[in-house]
């Protein structure tokens, strides 16, 4: 499930996407978005990201887990029909086991008001097997 309409760009440390809202969007009620769906839109930059670097580096992409937003301020309740919205994710820390920080924030493209800011922290792995243990849902030691 991409929420995302385009991928803006990337740079060493940074990603770019854009999202509009529109009357068929995931999650839209009676042409409104919950804000708290910027913490969805910004998480999928990430994984927007990771892929890019991945596939520069010629590798596959792995998978990635959301375990934690910290610092989240929503300075608007919702967004509207109509709105679009540019994300932006930039790598805080990275570690080689596969934890990574980053800074996101979430603009109005028109007025370039900032509606949203938050510290993700996510995981990503390239043994689910491991991560996940078998089908059980017993994890592997």
């Amino acid at each position: 499930m991409c929420l995302l309409d385009t991928f803006e760009g990337l740079t060493d440390h940074s990603a770019y996407a854009r999202v509009t809202i529109r009357d068929d969007t995931l999650f839209c009620e009676q042409g409104r978005v919950s804000s708290w769906v910027a913490i969805e839109y910004l998480a999928q930059t990430i994984g927007l990201y990771s892929g890019v670097q991945a596939y520069q580096q010629q590798s596959k992409p792995c998978m990635g887990f959301l375990l934690g937003v910290r610092k989240a301020i929503m300075r608007v309740p919702y967004f509207t029909v109509g709105q679009v919205l540019a994300c932006r994710a930039s790598l805080v820390m990275s570690q080689e086991l596969g934890l990574h920080v980053f800074d996101t924030q979430l603009q109005d493209e028109a007025t370039g008001e900032v509606l949203c800011e938050a510290r993700l922290t996510v995981l990503q792995t390239e043994d689910t097997e491991a991560f996940f243990g078998n089908r059980t849902g017993e994890v592997a030691a």
